[in-house]
């Protein structure tokens, strides 16, 4: 039977980049307040948030090789919209034109590589607290059985 997950006190932070030193170094510098967990392919967040949507805020790489930070927005919008506007991109400087297009379109706030800790755990903090908890449903998969 289902047991009913507790709601954390610390908000849930994903971050998604190809990156594995940006990955530890997002995990470490936002550890002490948030619930930070990490993967390193936009292919792994898909394949994690189909098992557990329920993130406070996503950070997200925007260029990553094997599926992008615009197609892991693309499979959340459709699949998972609740969690759409709790995107912030990070980005490197090396965009294509669809990349450009990409970020003029979305209202979604935007990081520029390299970045400040202090300053990304700020604008974290701001996000967290502007959105509000994500609603603490259980996991779809438990839902399932």
């Amino acid at each position: 039977m289902f047991e009913p997950v507790a709601p954390s006190l610390r908000p849930r932070i994903l971050v998604v980049d190809d990156e594995q030193m940006i990955g530890r170094t997002l995990r470490r510098s936002l550890a002490k307040d948030h619930e930070v967990q990490f993967v390193d392919s936009g292919a792994g967040a898909i394949a994690l948030l189909e098992q557990d949507c329920r993130y406070d805020l996503v950070l997200c790489d925007l260029m990553m090789p094997d599926t992008s930070g615009m197609d892991l927005f693309a499979w959340v919008e459709r699949e998972r919209p609740e969690l759409a506007a709790r995107f912030i991109f990070m980005t490197g400087g090396s965009f294509t034109e669809r990349a450009r297009a990409f970020l003029l379109r979305i209202p979604n706030p935007q990081v520029e590589k390299p970045f400040d800790t202090e300053s990304l755990r700020q604008l974290v903090a701001r996000q967290v607290e502007h959105l509000g908890p994500i609603e603490q449903s259980p996991p779809f998969a438990a839902l399932a059985g």
